[in-house]
């Protein structure tokens, strides 16, 4: 392979700040956030992808309110959520959060906003709407640094480090697998996926993959299974695992179980990007 060839690195352009779309391929496009609203009092969990924007509210079919994340099953009108509470957008790598003039006050970490005032929405904030309180838990964002990056969404480059070698991306979100597995098949994985433990097995019997990136919590059992499988037929093949810091697994039980690396969530695609390039170094 020549050396032009194997730094070859494709341009994926973001004429929306939101949206990662190839330049080759404009009719796939893909949103490089993905956001969880832990309800407080429950396990349930809501979850978003970032496009232009959305509004968290109560649905209201006779008016014709249909919000994005609708708090009607959570007494949202009991506890005083208005029918457009709040409208949540992304500019130059931050998440913002407006207040849209609603009955009984947002806050923030306690904090009420002013309303029509753009307020930034961090990971493990509490959000409250009237008297409901949501934990805000960031799944996927686009880049590792925090601070804000005007102008960032101009390029974003993904090296081509995959040769064709197939990757098996395990994890019970389908908004993540899809973002996932984009990025692969841009830096030349071909890609398999799975969304439960059961799945990852059949499909690294079926495929023998050369690389595996698996989720630690899967609705049927432990990501630890799925490595002690593989390593019990594969022992040089290069794993890495990936997981929410509130999941209660450290790096050390990720290394320890026979992972090759560890991720955490909220992941970046830019982390994720030199991961994948990490993998394939390994697997050569």
């Amino acid at each position: 392979m020549s050396q032009s060839k194997k730094n070859q690195t494709r341009h994926l352009s973001l004429s929306n700040p939101n949206i990662l779309q190839d330049r080759r391929e404009e009719d796939e496009a893909i949103v490089p956030w993905v956001i969880e609203f832990r309800v407080v009092g429950t396990t349930d969990l809501l979850r978003a992808r970032m496009a232009e924007e959305f509004t968290i509210g109560r649905g209201d079919a006779e008016l014709g309110h249909f919000p994005q994340i609708d708090l009607t099953p959570y007494a949202a009108h009991e506890l005083g959520v208005s029918r457009r509470h709040v409208r949540i957008y992304t500019k130059d790598n931050r998440v913002l959060i407006e207040d849209l003039r609603s009955a009984n006050g947002t806050f923030i970490n306690n904090e009420m906003l002013i309303a029509n005032k753009p307020y930034r929405l961090r990971d493990k904030d509490k959000l409250r709407l009237g008297e409901l309180e949501l934990q805000v838990h960031y799944v996927v964002k686009p880049l590792s640094a925090d601070e804000t990056r005007a102008g960032w969404e101009q390029a974003f480059n993904i090296p081509s480090c995959g040769r064709g070698r197939r990757l098996l991306l395990v994890d019970e979100d389908k908004d993540v697998l899809r973002l996932l597995k984009f990025v692969a098949r841009q830096a030349g994985f071909e890609v398999v996926t799975a969304e439960n433990l059961s799945q990852a097995m059949a499909s690294f019997d079926a495929v023998r993959p050369d690389v595996i990136l698996c989720e630690m919590l899967l609705p049927d059992g432990n990501g630890e299974s799925l490595i002690r499988y593989v390593r019990g037929l594969a022992k040089e093949l290069p794993i890495a695992v990936l997981t929410s810091a509130t999941a209660g697994y450290t790096m050390g039980q990720a290394l320890e179980s026979g992972a090759d690396m560890f991720l955490a969530k909220p992941l970046a695609l830019d982390e994720y990007v030199s991961a994948l390039v990490k993998l394939a170094e390994l697997a050569q």
